[in-house]
């Protein structure tokens, strides 16, 4: 679609309130805990954790699927970071927020 079509058709939808798509329940704890599943479900897809759970559900759906209310295939834990590698990696985010500093200061008496 043409961009000045994509343009005129945005001008000329009515400028509405997007309502949500969900009432907030009168038990505001209910809301919580299922606002706390859909951002574990969301979390989960994006990682494909779907992928090697033990659910058939969410092998079957391809997403997901959540069934006891909480993603049962959890991120695997990574191993501790060695201190020279802690150290290393400080360092070199320093030596970038230096030489960006430096970078926008240039810029600034440029102009």
């Amino acid at each position: 679609m043409p961009a000045r079509k994509a343009r005129a058709l945005a001008q000329a939808a009515p400028q509405t309130k997007p309502q949500d798509d969900d009432p907030i329940p009168e038990n505001i704890d209910d809301f919580r805990n299922e606002l706390a599943r859909r951002i574990s479900r969301l979390i989960s897809n994006a990682e494909h954790r779907w992928s090697t759970c033990g659910e058939r559900a969410c092998k079957r759906a391809r997403n997901c699927r959540a069934p006891r209310g909480i993603c049962i295939n959890p991120k695997p834990e990574t191993k501790p970071e060695k201190p020279e590698q802690v150290a290393r990696t400080l360092a070199q985010f320093q030596r970038m927020v230096r030489e960006r500093v430096a970078q926008m200061d240039a810029e600034r008496e440029d102009k």
